[in-house]
């Protein structure tokens, strides 16, 4: 007998992770106070190293920042972690305590960021403060972002038609804010253009949430 799948009658989706996407509105208005701030303390700062390769990176102090621009990202993160919480555990009200840190990087040519994680936390992100030009390139997705396949042996076959284990790219863009849970792997990719990636990553711990439902 010949069968004909309907998805939306015979095709369940288990186990999706949710991934929130979404552009900055004022991210014109403070990311040239952001990307000035970055520059200067990249130059009177060593940087610190963790998964990225060259480039630099800032301690994680960045909600400890002077200058209003940061504040003001840095609310937008503490907003966004709050509207992920609200769509993907489908609670509403609530009250959460979260614990936001975050830090600049700066990518040039031949920078990249190896496959990692961020332990300990619920929600990550990354901000594009500056997303670069790549029209020099001629290797795929150069400097965008890879979100990798979480499941367990999802490469144990490997052939044409099979869409499993192939890593999602992003592609930076000023202004656009991605959040993911913390324990999705993710890279950078290298890039070989005379350029610069300017992003801001965060961590987001809830340290408490509370249902204010009666």
């Amino acid at each position: 007998m010949k069968l004909k799948l309907n998805p939306e009658k015979h095709l369940s989706t288990l186990f999706p992770t949710r991934v929130g996407r979404v552009v900055i509105p004022n991210y014109a208005d403070i990311n040239p106070g952001l990307e000035s701030a970055i520059l200067s303390r990249m130059e009177a700062e060593q940087g610190v190293t963790h998964s990225n390769i060259g480039g630099w990176q800032s301690k994680s102090d960045l909600p400890e920042w002077p200058e209003p621009e940061a504040a003001e990202v840095v609310d937008s993160f503490r907003n966004a972690v709050i509207n992920m919480i609200r769509l993907t555990d489908q609670i509403e009200p609530f009250d959460v305590d979260l614990h936001i840190a975050a830090w600049a990087n700066v990518n040039r040519q031949g920078n990249f960021n190896q496959l990692h994680n961020h332990p300990e936390n619920a929600w990550s992100g990354v901000y594009y403060v500056r997303a670069g030009d790549y029209a020099e390139d001629t290797i795929r997705n150069p400097g965008e972002l890879h979100f990798h396949d979480p499941r367990e042996r999802i490469n144990m076959i490997d052939q044409p038609g099979v869409p499993f284990g192939k890593p999602v790219a992003i592609r930076p863009a000023e202004g656009l804010m991605l959040l993911f849970p913390s324990w999705l792997g993710h890279s950078v990719n290298v890039f070989y253009s005379d350029t610069v990636r300017i992003s801001i990553a965060f961590n987001a711990q809830i340290l408490k949430l509370t249902s204010t439902e009666y």
